[in-house]
């Protein structure tokens, strides 16, 4: 959580402009806000960006469970747009959910046991234990 949050203006965020936008120009307008405030230099630039959707192969419709899978994915593979982005998920529905499933338990395990979790040694212990 961010505690600076509190701190920011939020101009557009009960307008009816901003609530029937599309998710997408949501989050770019929320970022573009953010650097105004902490006046960052590229937020003017950013501002004026055209937001282009991507076909993905892979897309799922409808899976709202496994979001934040893909979106870690993606965090992990996105290389720039100098180079052709493949997230490495197959288009067959049974094997992606497999990719899927490996992939959750590889970021449990590293968000578990990372050095800034604050409950990793409870945690070390209880799986020594047996989840006692």
């Amino acid at each position: 959580m961010d505690n600076g949050a509190e701190n920011l203006t939020r101009p557009f965020f009960g307008s009816d402009v901003y609530i029937n936008k599309s998710v997408p120009y949501k989050y770019k307008e929320m970022f573009v806000h953010y650097l105004e405030e902490v006046n960052h230099p590229r937020g003017s630039v950013i501002k004026g960006l055209e937001i282009k959707r991507k076909k993905l192969d892979w897309a799922t419709n409808g899976n709202t469970t496994d979001c934040g899978i893909f979106l870690m994915r993606h965090m992990e593979k996105f290389k720039g747009l100098r180079e052709p982005f493949e997230a490495g998920f197959s288009t067959n529905g049974s094997r992606k959910m497999k990719e899927v499933r490996k992939l959750r338990t590889k970021y449990a395990t590293h968000i578990l046991l990372s050095p800034s979790n604050t409950l990793k040694g409870k945690i070390e212990a209880a799986s020594f234990m047996g989840g006692r």
